[in-house]
């Protein structure tokens, strides 16, 4: 790509993608300074280029304003799989899915695209400021890990913890705003809220109903995503050399940290997510919500025992644990999973809960909530600043602060 138009179109389709955010064609055609007309042909250009190297297609991220689907040149090539808006919608998601995960900052000048820097600190903007927000909030780690990503890359912002209920949300987030906050984290009680309260949100967050990292834009926007998923499945990754793709997982609760989790499996190809839940109605909504190859089911022994015997995967999201206190389900139950499979717990307080340690006992792979929580936090930083964050210094920083 040797022509300026389509360089400027490249960075900007790179950044929505690290943002996890659709473009207009209004919108792009605003960023690059252009007429709508005259992007098609770049678009072509771009598909093209996606296309030849057999990688996900950026042209995807430019959708209508009306139907927020791609228009009709991006669905050319898949006509049979996108007969009908439903199934029209459906592919989109995925191929969605496959852009936000790509690692295109190693691919893109082999594309001859231009990947967007991060944007040098200005010595005299005001440090960015962040927060997160939760009921509890003291045990919150994210304070220490992301005031370390903030030494290790040089950038002056700063990170604080606030105690905030459900009823307050709504004003601590416009107080937030008002202040010139960059944007926050949810913890556990406040992402169903506070992603109810966004103004736009990434398909992910609004698949899930569910968010854990709001950033403040301008006009007033309030965009929401979800990383908690994408971080669990990094983390597995990375510590157990696990892949959703074909495998079938069974996932304990169904607040907003499971929700992220499921739709995250269901997005990388995982056969079946099992979602056990002590109030049933509640496991069976979100497996409707989300949708796919999902179920719900209540926590009694003998429907669990059932999920559990045909998992490759085992994922508790409730707090049960945090603080070595009570066990997310009994031994005996745990003992009909497979032995080849893997136990992960996202509590990180104790770095071993009493589930991940009966699970060693048992001889299954075991995968803390620290990874996950590094994880998660790294990808934070793709929507508030452009830039995968440090996971290592993340994950250092918090297993440091650990009592």
């Amino acid at each position: 790509m040797e022509q300026p138009l389509d360089a400027a179109v490249a960075r900007c389709l790179l950044a929505a993608a690290r943002r996890r955010d659709p473009l207009t064609y209004t919108d792009l055609a605003e960023q690059v300074g252009s007429h709508p007309r005259s992007l098609r042909g770049v678009l072509g250009r771009i598909q093209g280029h996606c296309r030849d190297a057999d990688c996900p297609d950026l042209t995807a991220l430019v959708v209508s304003k009306t139907t927020g689907l791609p228009g009709g040149m991006f669905f050319l090539p898949w006509l049979p799989q996108a007969a009908d808006p439903a199934s029209r919608r459906r592919f989109w998601e995925s191929m969605c899915a496959r852009v936000y995960a790509f690692g295109w900052a190693e691919v893109a000048p082999r594309l001859g695209l231009v990947t967007p820097s991060a944007a040098a600190p200005d010595g005299d903007a005001p440090p960015p400021l962040l927060a997160v927000l939760g009921h509890p909030v003291a045990h919150s780690l994210s304070p220490v890990m992301h005031e370390a990503g903030f030494a290790a890359r040089g950038r002056r912002g700063r990170y604080i913890a606030c105690d905030v209920t459900v009823a307050g949300l709504p004003a601590a987030v416009a107080g937030l705003a008002a202040l010139g906050f960059l944007g926050c984290n949810l913890t556990v009680s406040l992402k169903e809220a506070g992603c109810a309260l966004a103004t736009h949100r990434s398909p992910e967050a609004a698949r899930t109903g569910a968010a854990n990292t709001l950033a403040f834009r301008a006009g007033g926007e309030v965009y929401a995503d979800t990383t908690d998923g994408r971080g669990l499945l990094r983390s597995l990754a990375e510590a157990a050399g696990w892949e959703a793709r074909g495998r079938r997982v069974v996932l304990l609760g169904a607040g907003g940290a499971a929700r992220g989790v499921a739709a995250a499996l269901l997005a990388a190809g995982a056969a079946l997510v099992t979602v056990a839940n002590r109030t049933p109605e509640r496991a069976g909504r979100l497996a409707t919500d989300i949708g796919g190859a999902i179920r719900g089911i209540g926590l009694l022994p003998e429907p669990l025992a059932v999920a559990l015997s045909g998992a490759d995967l085992l994922v508790n999201c409730t707090t049960v644990g945090m603080h070595g206190r009570g066990m997310a389900l009994p031994v005996e139950t745990l003992a009909a999973l497979p032995r080849g499979a893997v136990v992960c717990d996202i509590v990180y307080a104790p770095e071993e809960t009493p589930l991940l340690a009966a699970a060693r006992a048992g001889g299954w792979t075991v995968v803390g909530g620290l990874g996950m929580l590094a994880w998660q936090a790294a990808l934070a930083w793709e929507v508030w600043f452009g830039e995968t964050g440090p996971a290592q210094t993340f994950a250092l920083a918090a297993r440091r602060a650990l009592p």
